[in-house]
């Protein structure tokens, strides 16, 4: 019988074989994932560091009674790269593995202004929900919301032009001046245009998101935006964006429902070192 393993609960953050790799499973650090393993009577299973520390991942098994599978309990102690390792009783050859990352969390502070004159048409509490529900699960990365300031931090917006873009200094330097929030490590300007007719633009800690052309009942659309652009403001690039279908930093998207985060967009995230 051949091998076969998915997730017992949670499957953001696995990825099954296939095109000649093996499963991937992540694992936050201080946090524990199921896997449903078939196939897998005869044999043991051992860990085998990487590049982290041999007591990172330690596993448990499920006692099951009459079960077609086994159910193993991968638990993450300390940040690294491990293999987690099927191997035969008889021969103690390594018949299969699956490669398991185990991850420090990223927190990310976020502050977000209402640009002068937008409808505030979003509840900043339901964005970071939605934005926190792509990436907690799929990368450990959370956000922390300091809130929305609906009028900056007292400043005027020093900004005639319509649209805004954050490679104009005058433009970038007006942003700041308007909110700066001195806790946050990133900063999310709702409102106006933004150049080149773009969903959202990300130029190191600060994001400007175009709302002014969103309707109320595009919430999820403007949410996803956020979390893209989000994707830009916490990994190392290149590449900036991924190619496959469904994927989160996928380049442009029409409806906003790729929220898929694979594993090298997951290794590209800039994290707490152990």
């Amino acid at each position: 019988m051949a091998i076969t393993v998915k997730p017992k609960d949670l499957t953001d953050g696995f990825e099954a074989a296939g095109g000649g790799n093996m499963p991937w499973q992540l694992i936050e650090r201080g946090g524990a994932r199921g896997l449903i393993i078939k196939g897998a009577d005869d044999l043991d299973f051992e860990v085998f560091s990487v590049d982290g520390n041999w007591q990172g991942l330690i596993f448990s098994e499920t006692d099951l009674y009459k079960a077609d599978h086994r159910e193993i309990w991968l638990s993450g102690q300390r940040q690294g790269l491990y293999s987690f390792n099927f191997v035969s009783r008889s021969s103690g050859a390594t018949v299969y593995y699956i490669n398991v990352d185990v991850v420090n969390e990223l927190e990310v502070v976020a502050a977000f202004y209402y640009l002068p004159g937008v409808r505030k048409k979003f509840n900043v509490e339901q964005i970071v929900k939605k934005v926190n529900a792509i990436w907690n699960r799929s990368a450990n990365v959370t956000i922390k919301s300091l809130g929305m300031f609906d009028e900056g931090l007292g400043q005027k917006l020093d900004i005639h032009e319509p649209e805004i873009s954050l490679d104009n200094k005058k433009h970038l330097g007006a942003l700041i001046d308007y909110g700066n929030h001195a806790s946050a490590n990133w900063h999310v300007y709702l409102g106006w245009g933004v150049e080149g007719d773009i969903p959202g633009e990300t130029l190191g800690t600060r994001t400007i998101i175009d709302t002014l052309r969103r309707k109320e009942t595009e919430l999820d659309f403007v949410s996803h935006t956020i979390a893209h652009e989000l994707g830009h403001r916490i990994c190392r690039s290149p590449p900036s964006h991924d190619t496959q279908a469904g994927d989160l930093m996928l380049e442009k998207t029409k409806d906003g429902r790729n929220n898929k985060i694979r594993r090298p967009r997951v290794k590209l995230v800039n994290r707490p070192t152990p």
